[in-house]
């Protein structure tokens, strides 16, 4: 039985799991292959310990609702503060994710009415 390269990165990730730069590799390695089943398990594993930077967060935010994986799409959107929730929307956009951006925008500013970015918001049609 061979060792694939997510495998070799979850057994890394299993010795390190605090390691964030890791986690995010971990992540991006289930998108990339498109494997919804590691996608899930790095979940169910490894959970809160996730501290995923905007640019992973919003693909598996994406990853996971193309998924159907509505558990998990709860779980990846809950909580954060208003600043995450800004770089969110930020790499959204820069995706072409207009309704993910805009969404995420809108959480930031829930989680922090003062919240202001005049650029992102002049980009996605917002007052």
């Amino acid at each position: 039985m061979s060792t694939s390269p997510l495998d070799v990165l979850l057994q890394a990730l299993r010795a390190a799991p605090g390691d964030a730069a890791l986690q995010a590799a971990v992540v991006q390695a289930c998108i990339d292959q498109g494997d919804d089943l590691a996608f899930a398990r790095v979940f169910a594993e490894f959970g809160a310990a996730l501290d995923l930077d905007g640019r992973t967060l919003a693909h598996a935010i994406a990853f996971a609702g193309a998924r159907h994986q509505q558990a998990l799409l709860a779980h990846l959107v809950a909580g954060g503060d208003a600043q995450r929730w800004l770089r969110v929307a930020r790499e959204q956009l820069a995706e072409g994710d207009r309704e993910g951006a805009r969404d995420s925008f809108e959480r930031a500013r829930r989680i922090d009415p003062s919240l202001e970015d005049a650029a992102l918001a002049a980009a996605l049609g917002e007052p």
